[in-house]
């Protein structure tokens, strides 16, 4: 492994670390991510190193000038190339094993990732050091990033440190409610679907066994809580179960499962089954989506002659109906329901399935 120091930086260290990769007649790499002062600061280790042979790279250089400099540092002409993150892609010098960032607090955890990666590509001891400002207090994220680079120091920690990255930046606004354009217009299930079909088209394979089509939408919390499903890891394959769920008997099942292995359900759980219940159970009777606001519910269907003929007497989770026309000739089968609306929902399209099976 890469042995991974962070730290405040301090000319000292600086020398040091040059100092002991050049006795062993190696390189390093001195990354400083700002094209503005990138000369000042390789003009300040000029300073510090005086005999040491310095190169500048940043992708701001002429193509030309850029390719002789790279060409130059790996035919062993320059000691210490101070760079930008162009060299944290395809970039594969053996000789190179020390790696110096200035304000690493600055890096996505991915960045210092691939960065490191840049070296212990030889036969020879590699190290990093992730430098922070002296005398400076960093932010918390920037801490914790740091502290997962210098955590997952072994070969093949790359996936390990991907759910690092997810847990402290979050999956991002495609799950959440902020997301806006086409994502925001299909829903982020229906979305994922048409792009893994898309996909499967390209490389001329048969679709999967098709998904439930019908989306449930609402102002409800459904998810895996950190104090039920505690692993980053687990709570990946669990949602992805959920997501190739394609029955009831398999959603009880899982329910089941669930509550043998982390116990008892909480509320957010209790509702991602519920929703996943709905979801195929509206799919088997023809709705596209059911949308839920208090405790009313929103069947839309293709067209409003569906909605219109659709019969939920005697069903006791509803108090009210009202079929309507969508604003693109949808039908629409507004549904006041006697209890929480989500539990409700299930309830009367297990009802419409049983009154469609008898017909």
């Amino acid at each position: 492994p890469i042995k991974t120091y962070i730290g405040e930086a301090s000319d000292a260290l600086v020398r040091e670390a040059v100092e002991r990769e050049l006795e062993r007649g190696g390189q390093v790499f001195f990354v400083h991510n700002r094209v503005q002062s990138i000369e000042s600061v390789a003009a300040y280790l000029r300073e510090l190193l005086p005999g040491v042979r310095f190169a500048v790279a940043h992708g701001q250089l002429a193509p030309r000038r850029l390719e002789s400099v790279m060409h130059d540092f790996i035919a062993h002409a320059h000691d210490v190339l101070v760079t930008t993150t162009i060299v944290e892609n395809g970039t594969d010098i053996p000789n190179c094993n020390t790696l110096i960032v200035n304000r690493a607090d600055r890096f996505g955890l991915a960045q210092l990732y691939q960065l490191r990666g840049r070296v212990g590509r030889g036969r020879h001891r590699a190290y990093a050091y992730l430098f922070t400002p002296p005398r400076r207090v960093i932010g918390e994220q920037a801490y914790r990033r740091l502290a997962a680079v210098a955590e997952f120091n072994e070969l093949g920690s790359g996936y390990r440190l991907a759910l690092k990255d997810l847990e402290l930046r979050g999956a991002g606004d495609v799950l959440g409610p902020q997301q806006s354009g086409f994502i925001e217009q299909v829903g982020f299930d229906l979305y994922v679907r048409m792009l893994r079909e898309a996909v499967a088209q390209l490389k001329g394979e048969e679709p999967e066994e098709r998904e439930p089509r019908t989306q449930v939408t609402g102002d409800f919390s459904a998810y895996l809580p950190d104090d039920y499903v505690g692993s980053p890891e687990l709570k990946l394959r669990l949602y992805r179960r959920l997501a190739e769920c394609r029955s009831l008997a398999g959603a009880r099942e899982l329910a089941a499962e669930f509550a043998d292995r982390f116990g008892p359900l909480p509320e957010p759980v209790q509702n991602l089954f519920a929703a996943l219940e709905a979801k195929l159970l509206g799919d088997a009777a023809g709705v596209r989506e059911v949308r839920l606001a208090g405790r009313r519910i929103s069947l839309v269907f293709d067209d409003f002659s569906r909605a219109g003929r659709v019969d939920l007497t005697g069903c006791a989770a509803v108090k009210d109906i009202q079929p309507r026309a969508g604003a693109h000739g949808e039908g629409v089968l507004e549904v006041w329901a006697a209890g929480e609306a989500l539990r409700a929902a299930g309830e009367l399209l297990a009802f419409m399935g049983e009154s469609l099976a008898s017909r």
